[in-house]
């Protein structure tokens, strides 16, 4: 049991500041991480510098957002879904002009800030939305 919640540790070091409520999620139901297991190890790792790499993590995030924009129980999360599109849509935008020739570093660095920024909070209501989902079926299967 250590060992997972040390994996789960270190994830969410990696990650970015994931909320309590997620972390508790993880270590109560792996199996969260497993279902959706290529999305959490892209997010996982560390977003590389480069506009290709920002790009590969706004595409995982797209398909998140889209998820809790599906599963919204509530005006408020359907709100925040679209708000996270509008600002994956801009650091696509900004990723993509970024990547011609004579781009700075700082603007590279900005981008990358907001993307990780994103990162956390999608994941953060995607891992949420997922427990809460599992919850449901659980309790209509009963």
């Amino acid at each position: 049991m250590a060992s997972k919640f040390s994996k789960v540790l270190k994830a969410a070091g990696v990650i970015g500041p994931i909320a309590l409520k997620a972390v508790q999620t993880i270590t109560k139901d792996p199996e969260i991480l497993r279902t959706d297991k290529e999305q959490a190890a892209k997010l996982a790792k560390p977003t590389g510098g480069t506009p290709t790499d920002l790009l590969e993590t706004i595409g995982v995030l797209r398909t998140q957002v889209s998820y809790l924009e599906d599963s919204a129980d509530d005006a408020e999360e359907t709100r925040r879904a679209v708000g996270w599109t509008r600002r994956l849509d801009n650091c696509e935008r900004a990723a993509q002009i970024l990547a011609a020739p004579g781009a700075s570093k700082a603007d590279r660095a900005a981008l990358r800030k907001k993307v990780g920024e994103l990162r956390s909070e999608i994941f953060e209501a995607f891992l949420v939305e997922k427990a809460e989902d599992m919850e449901k079926d659980e309790v209509a299967g009963s």
